[in-house]
């Protein structure tokens, strides 16, 4: 605290400033400005954001005519999954000018998660990718390239989230996008900030899932910052379940009526059942045989996913079916902590756990049920491809879950989080061979009854307010 005190002290002579930035080599100042970003003394109330949006430059209607999706990364998550589908749905619609930008999507030196996964399916569909371009951030700085106008309003923010807030002001005043569209909680306040003092005219911020304070990595600031962006009326907030759009307009103290619901958009060229030797093959590299019960689940292995209650409903599983066997597909910090609690409940010979799949289908097609047990869901993916190729769901009941499947037909919900109950409608699933054909004829025809892309995709451009597609556009294609 004493240095953050004394640092920001020196921060406002210009004399110590121009001492730092000699003193400090180059290469060092990103590190020490991201520790001493004075996050425990920033003003985290709306009205400090809301001063900083009286500066905004005017709405500017004379734009380029592109779609500019903001993310942070393209990892195998459902709702990068979805941001793929709405590019891939646009362009279908003759929107061809869209650029996405991301925080990143490369390796991380020393991390094994991919950020880059969707790159692939990106290029395929003409959709121009890239990471957003940063300006060296000056230590002992609160401006990072800003109007000077905004210089009172950004000493008392928090200096990291000022500095993502500027590089991204920078591109919108050089694309000029008709829309700003920005996915999941990190982007939408970066994006949404940016947007509006870029005078964006439409800015669409899309939550996923229940409001962050269900999770791990919930701010300071994104209360305030949302408070904030709510009084712009070029801000429009969306969410793709109905619990998800009520539990943010509770957090955020708003009516429901202020945040708009675009459900998810499967897209059902893609989701035919696997062939029978797909599957086969699928299980022949497991180890596990045509006939054995195959429970499986494929998610994020995250805190909020509870793949501790996961293996420990397995467990249960196993010591009542003993030719049941498991399959765990995902990346995530808690893959090493999974892996020695299947141990420790005699899992080892029986639980496979892999990383992420390009062909989650056939894993699904694989699995005589797939088991969720999430504390909060917005609207599950995997829950909607089960379904698409006729495999049951059982799952807790977190957030959207309930929505995405017709429960008592394809998807069974279980209240508690508790293992036994959960093990208890698994073991009645995997017995059961007339009800889980039943769901092989039920599960296509419900998701495509609510889920389908086009119906997204149509919602997605209303909220646009766009007049015609691309073809309108003078802008095509941004080079760096």
């Amino acid at each position: 605290m004493i240095v953050r005190s004394l640092t920001r002290v020196a921060v406002r002579s210009p004399l110590l400033r121009t001492m730092a930035r000699a003193a400090i080599p180059r290469p060092l100042r990103r590190g020490l400005h991201a520790y001493l970003d004075f996050d425990a003394t920033a003003d985290h109330s709306p009205q400090a954001y809301q001063k900083l949006l009286a500066h905004a430059e005017p709405i500017d209607n004379r734009t380029s005519g592109c779609i500019v999706m903001v993310c942070g990364s393209l990892a195998p998550g459902g709702a990068e999954r979805q941001l793929v589908n709405t590019l891939r749905g646009l362009a279908v619609k003759g929107y061809r000018d869209r650029l996405l930008l991301l925080s990143h999507h490369r390796l991380v030196p020393g991390q094994s998660e991919q950020y880059d996964f969707y790159l692939p399916t990106l290029k395929q569909i003409g959709v121009q990718a890239r990471e957003i371009t940063q300006k060296e951030r000056e230590w002992f700085s609160f401006t990072f390239g800003l109007p000077k106008r905004m210089n009172p309003a950004l000493r008392h923010l928090p200096t990291h989230l000022m500095a993502d807030v500027a590089d991204l002001y920078r591109e919108f005043i050089a694309l000029r996008p008709s829309v700003v569209h920005a996915w999941l909680d990190w982007s939408n306040v970066r994006a949404g900030l940016a947007a509006v003092l870029a005078g964006v005219p439409r800015i669409i911020l899309s939550g996923r899932n229940l409001n962050p304070t269900q999770f791990f990595f919930n701010t300071p600031y994104f209360r305030p910052v949302y408070l904030a962006l709510t009084d712009r009326p070029n801000v429009v907030l969306v969410n793709n379940s109905e619990a998800g759009a009520a539990d943010y307009a509770n957090w955020l103290g708003l009516s429901r009526e202020r945040i708009s619901v675009i459900r998810n958009g499967i897209d059902f060229s893609d989701s035919a059942r696997p062939s029978a030797q797909s599957i086969t093959d699928f299980r022949h590299k497991l180890g596990i045989c045509p006939t054995a019960p195959l429970v499986g689940g494929i998610f994020r292995f995250s805190p909020e996913k509870r793949p501790n209650l996961w293996i420990e409903t397995a467990a249960l599983v196993a010591g009542k079916r003993p030719d049941c066997r498991f399959v765990l597909i995902g990346q995530g910090p808690l893959r090493k902590e999974m892996a020695e609690l299947a141990g420790a409940r005699g899992l080892n010979s029986r639980l496979t756990i892999r990383g992420v799949t390009d062909s989650p289908l056939i894993a699904l097609a694989s699995f005589d049920v797939c088991l969720l047990a999430s504390a909060a869901e917005g609207t599950p993916n995997i829950a909607l491809e089960s379904q698409c190729v006729g495999t049951p769901v059982v799952a807790t009941d977190g957030g959207g879950t309930c929505e995405a499947v017709e429960i008592g037909s394809t998807g069974w919900i279980v209240h508690r989080p508790d293992p036994v109950e959960i093990a208890n409608t698994v073991l009645q699933l995997i017995a059961d061979d007339t009800r889980r054909a039943a769901v092989a004829e039920r599960g296509p025809a419900f998701v495509r009854s609510r889920y389908g892309l086009q119906r997204m995709i149509g919602e997605t451009l209303k909220i646009y307010q766009l007049g015609g597609g691309s073809e309108a556009s003078g802008w095509s294609s941004v080079s760096r």
